[in-house]
């Protein structure tokens, strides 16, 4: 699947230069999209290789273009796709770079919503976990936490998702336990597990892909108490609920 994508938009890019030439924000665009299916795909050099090349067309277009306002979203882009393939490559000093060079955009820029901004400071998160640089982890994971806060309260109680905290409460979760606060990462996990437990939900891919998230707070749940010296019932209860969910997922599994 990510073999077709890559041609297809192989094969765009080189229609786009065909009708607008070398230089031109069709052309960038397809480029840039480019990049990312490389980067999806695992093709970290290929990546690398196409959004430098975006960034060189992107940092300096044509004044009189009138698309020029929008050049600088491309190149937030291409510095987060080039920042993500580089912490794959394991050149953190140089991804870190790219990565808050598309933050510092991200943040300037009027159009880019909180969501955005969350994407990009997950993957500065991830470098730092590369690196075990922990506290640092736990430093970006807040901003996350604040950034996608104030998104759920922007759009309202009605559309907002207290599952979309989920995520971001495990990764702060896990840096936490890494920093050794075990207690801090007791109450995230705590709370990721009252999300679960409040939340309605009727489709069946959401509920196993839940059940999953379940099973892992618990485990690390366990791990934290553990760590706290709780008592032994606890750890066992936790631990049994996480391989019991795990049990009857993977026996799904098997059925289909």
């Amino acid at each position: 699947m990510m073999a077709e994508l890559i041609t297809l938009r192989i094969e765009c890019l080189a229609l786009s230069r065909l009708c607008y030439g070398k230089v031109d924000l069709q052309v960038i665009t397809a480029q840039n999209r480019l990049s990312e299916a490389y980067l999806l795909s695992g093709l970290d050099k290929q990546a690398v290789e196409h959004a430098t090349q975006v960034l060189v067309r992107a940092r300096e277009p044509d004044p009189k273009d009138p698309n020029s306002t929008k050049y600088p979203l491309i190149v937030m882009q291409a510095s987060h796709t080039i920042g993500r393939a580089l912490t794959k490559l394991g050149q953190y000093e140089q991804a870190k770079v790219h990565l808050r060079e598309a933050l510092t955009i991200g943040k300037k820029s009027k159009q880019e919503t909180p969501w955005e901004l969350c994407k990009i400071l997950g993957s500065l998160a991830q470098m730092h976990v590369h690196r075990n640089e922990h506290d640092k982890v736990v430093e970006v994971m807040k901003k996350v936490e604040e950034y996608k806060l104030k998104q759920l309260e922007m759009e309202g109680a009605k559309d907002a998702k207290k599952t979309d905290m989920i995520d971001t409460y495990m990764e702060l979760a896990r840096a936490f336990y890494n920093t050794g606060d075990y207690e801090t990462c007791k109450n995230h996990v705590e709370e990721i597990l009252k999300i679960i437990d409040d939340e309605e939900i009727i489709d069946d891919e959401e509920i196993n892909l839940l059940n999953w998230k379940k099973a892992d707070a618990s485990c690390l749940l366990a791990s934290s108490l553990k760590k706290t010296e709780a008592n032994s019932s606890q750890l066992l209860e936790h631990y049994e609920q996480a391989l019991k969910i795990y049990r009857g997922l993977e026996e799904k599994l098997v059925d289909a």
